[in-house]
């Protein structure tokens, strides 16, 4: 007999959890459990590998401890954490998706709707709606962003010397050329471009250096 997954459900507001598990019971395509509102208690079974293949986490009341729980099931590769009751709003979105949170709920929605949303997530795939989508796509922008300008402030530590190079680099000098205005070995000049390339990670050669280098005001 094939066995069949499980659904958990945990939430502060207990006639909507109650019924919501009767519902989904209903169904006969998963085992449901109603879990309490006992939120510590509910972590410490699911750590101990007594927890369903998911977690319907509620939103609707006591909020901060309902995220608090979502992010330590929530980072655990083995369960899955969809939550309900999510309001519509940028800020509630970006929370729950930071936890680990793998789909939302939002309020207003029907059982029809959040069925396939526990099919989706149950199959290990993700479920947002297109606003939800939108704020992760936002978000990762930003993130996008700030990574690049970080490393673009990051300290670069080159010698005098190799400033020079970099600097003839810049103005279009082939190592030849380098290497006689600065009263270089063409070997000693490659030597110069190569750890300038290393420390600005230009892997894109002479033209990403330079490029990476006007980036972080060194030319």
């Amino acid at each position: 007999m094939e066995t069949r997954l499980a659904v958990d459900i945990a939430g502060a507001h207990r006639l909507l959890c109650e019924c919501l598990a009767r519902a989904l019971a209903a169904d006969g395509r998963w085992e449901v459990r109603d879990d309490g509102d006992d939120f510590d208690a509910v972590e410490s079974r699911f750590r101990r590998g007594q927890g369903g293949d998911l977690l319907l986490i509620d939103l609707s009341m006591a909020r901060d401890a309902a995220l608090e729980l979502g992010r330590a099931i929530g980072s655990d590769p083995r369960f899955s954490v969809l939550y309900l009751g999510v309001e519509p709003d940028r800020s509630v979105t970006e929370a729950c998706i930071s936890t680990g949170g793998k789909g939302l709920a939002e309020i207003g929605q029907s059982l029809d709707q959040l069925r396939p949303k526990i099919e989706a997530v149950l199959r290990g795939e993700l479920a947002f709606d297109p606003p939800h989508v939108a704020i992760m796509r936002d978000r990762l922008t930003q993130l996008s962003r700030k990574q690049r300008r970080r490393v673009e402030l990051d300290p670069v530590d080159l010698t005098p010397r190799e400033t020079e190079v970099l600097a003839l680099i810049a103005a279009g000098k082939r190592n030849k050329e380098i290497a006689a205005e600065l009263g270089l070995s063409v070997h000693t000049v490659k030597n110069h471009v190569h750890n300038v390339l290393v420390e600005l990670e230009a892997s894109g050669g002479r033209v990403d250096a330079v490029r990476r280098a006007r980036a972080k005001g060194l030319i």
